[in-house]
């Protein structure tokens, strides 16, 4: 029970963290147009106010409130995935409450396509050569342990819905994310810690991996998760295209081939 009631507290203060970070950003890269006479005068204001940087001191929010009257008495753990410096500083004003790690890994390499994730043909008899798939480097698991949010910015391609969707960098970002809450969040006693996600960028994560029903809170470029962890597991275990079909689970008693299936 009391385990249960860290967790929603945990929860609550990601969720908190989230909302004041997407804020601060949105703040960030607001620009404001020319004055038009249509404006009221508080339209006005505002857009005078804004004209101006404004530091990060200045951008503390009742969410920083809240932190510093520590109704959270733990530290919260974030792991950042392919994130640049402008997100990092966001949350400099929060050490002390907030312990943050860069997740170091190799990108996929360069040479490869999407077609070698997912060819039209493979050799399923295995008849000429041993199906596989290329390989997507993965951090060192073990080395980022007792994250409570990963926060990851994700790549869109070169503009274009369907670069945006087939790229393998954004596969990648999408998995090193996904294997990380895996590790961080499911325990062999069954009582599994909650690890919250926030994926940065305007196309978001991948749905194949990251389903809509397990999203809390969608502001702007910013989609807040609570995976539900079991099921990932299952979908990090999957091949990660058509070059290498496995079968999946013979639970049922029909044994069947999947793998991750992206458009």
């Amino acid at each position: 029970m009391a385990s249960s009631k860290r967790s929603c507290q945990k929860l609550f203060i990601v969720s908190l963290l989230f909302i004041s970070v997407s804020l601060t950003f949105l703040v960030f890269s607001f620009h404001p147009k020319p004055d038009h006479p249509e404006f009221d005068d508080h339209s006005q204001t505002v857009a005078h106010h804004h004209k101006k940087p404004l530091s990060i001191d200045a951008q503390k929010s009742w969410f920083d409130d809240l932190i510093e009257r520590k109704i959270f008495s733990d530290r919260i753990r974030i792991g950042f995935v392919n994130v640049d410096d402008n997100v990092k500083h966001a949350y400099d004003h929060m050490r002390g409450q907030v312990e943050t790690v860069d997740v170091d890994f190799r990108p996929v390499s360069g040479e490869l396509k999407w077609e070698d994730f997912f060819p039209e043909w493979i050799d399923e008899d295995a008849r000429w050569h041993e199906p596989s798939c290329p390989e997507v480097p993965m951090p060192r698991l073990e080395d980022y342990g007792d994250l409570d949010v990963i926060v990851a910015r994700v790549p869109c391609g070169n503009g274009t819905e369907k670069q945006g969707i087939r790229d393998l960098l954004r596969l990648q970002v999408n998995l090193v994310v996904a294997n990380l809450a895996v590790v961080n969040g499911l325990t062999n006693g069954g009582d599994d810690r909650t690890v919250s996600v926030i994926f940065i960028g305007s196309c978001g994560p991948m749905q194949e991996i990251f389903r809509c029903d397990d999203l809390m809170t969608h502001l702007g470029e910013y989609w807040l998760y609570k995976p539900e962890l079991r099921r990932l597991r299952q979908t990090v275990q999957m091949p990660v295209g058509s070059c290498l079909i496995a079968p999946y689970h013979k639970q049922t008693g029909i044994f069947s081939f999947t793998y991750m299936n992206f458009i």
